[in-house]
């Protein structure tokens, strides 16, 4: 809560599982976007892109289109995590990272189309 002379604010800072997901999202497409930088690739530049986050299923369940569409993946492939070989793995990347978020694992790859 704030006060101030024209009013006072209430602010909710629970920190909900939706919210949390979102957060999640959010910095995979930050750090796909870099990922993109790194590899010279502009943005009108298709993609496939790759993630492996066991831990994150969900959230990539939930989040997956948005994903895509800030990032410009036209395919997004091994969004499962269940760990068995996915179609990534039959295809060479030519962008890969390995990364935690908020301690989570999380492995993005990727290549333009």
């Amino acid at each position: 809560m704030g006060q101030f002379p024209q009013g006072t604010i209430f602010l909710r800072t629970e920190l909900t599982p939706a919210l949390e997901a979102e957060g999640f999202s959010r910095e995979i497409v930050r750090r796909v976007q870099q990922l993109r930088k790194d590899a010279g690739l502009t943005k009108g530049d298709a993609i496939e892109l790759s993630i492996r986050a066991p831990e994150l299923a969900s959230v990539l369940a939930a989040h997956a289109k948005e994903i895509m569409e800030r990032t410009g993946a036209k395919h997004l492939v091994d969004a499962k995590n269940d760990g068995a070989a996915g179609a990534a793995d039959a295809v060479v990347m030519t962008r890969t990272a390995e990364t935690k978020i908020k301690g989570k694992a999380v492995a993005l790859a990727l290549r333009k189309l």
